[in-house]
């Protein structure tokens, strides 16, 4: 079963229908998954096997397959979107709509990058229904001609916001200090790019962190995290979590906080939970 637009229907119906919204947005998204199944069955036929990639086809490919974690984190997407979307209104919401669709084709041979783009969309679902802000745009031209993902307002007082995946190698960490200069560096280097030039903004700006990789090996860096709460701009770092019912053993994604994650493993290794 390969019909992207049936399995969209099945297993992500939110999805479905911000993929639904015209002919040229089906069409765009059936030739985008038409090439991967092609370069996939070329594979197969080649090599006995394909390379999996990091994006919403692969998922729909393995959900299925009867794949539980595949069906469960494309029914997490869904409704995160369906959150966010739910809480947007007018050209916002329009706006949104395109970084779904956007997500939802975004892989190529080398990189996939759906991931950071639902890391986006999971930031602004976080804020509009957990923060009661409001979704004014979705990028936003800074004077210095570069882009914040978002603007945001609450109580008439506006804000930018850009979401910055960072990818990490635990193998390349030996202990806190290593993951405080590896987070540290990024981040400076991603603040002094986005701000270049700039001295004074009119509205104030955060920059939000997600991290991808295995978080849960951090554990014991978690005093890393400490030194960037005292950058005003530079929020929590977040991340997309896999937990297990421990009553029935079913799977489950979450968008939260690293810290609080990394506690709850401590407290659970140590016998404190």
């Amino acid at each position: 079963m390969h019909d992207s637009m049936q399995l969209l229907k099945l297993y992500a119906p939110i999805l479905f229908k911000c993929a639904n919204r015209s002919k040229g947005t089906v069409a765009r998204i059936s030739a985008k998954y038409e090439q991967r199944w092609a370069s996939m069955s070329k594979a197969i036929k080649a090599n006995g096997s394909f390379e999996a990639m990091d994006c919403i086809f692969d998922l729909l490919w393995k959900a299925s397959e009867n794949t539980e974690a595949a069906r469960e984190f494309l029914s997490f997407i869904d409704q995160t979107v369906r959150q966010a979307l739910a809480s947007t209104t007018g050209s916002a919401r329009k706006q949104l709509k395109k970084l779904v669709v956007t997500m939802m084709i975004s892989f190529g041979e080398e990189r996939a990058e759906y991931k950071n783009h639902f890391a986006e969309i999971a930031v602004i679902s976080k804020l509009v229904t957990q923060g009661n802000f409001k979704l004014e745009s979705v990028e936003k031209q800074l004077p210095n001609g570069k882009r914040m993902d978002f603007e945001i307002s609450k109580n008439g007082v506006r804000n930018l916001i850009e979401v910055y995946n960072i990818d990490f190698n635990r193998e390349k960490l030996y202990g806190s200090d290593d993951l405080k200069k590896f987070l540290d560096n990024r981040l400076v280097k991603k603040l002094n790019d986005k701000l270049a030039g700039i001295e004074n903004l009119e509205v104030g700006c955060q920059f939000i962190p997600v991290l991808w990789g295995d978080i849960m090996s951090l554990v014991n860096f978690i005093d890393a995290f400490e030194h960037f709460k005292k950058v005003k701009i530079v929020t929590s770092f977040m991340m997309v979590a896999q937990y297990t019912h421990q009553v029935d053993g079913r799977i489950a994604y979450d968008f939260g906080s690293v810290e609080q994650f990394l506690l709850r493993v401590k407290r659970r290794t140590e016998g404190t939970l």
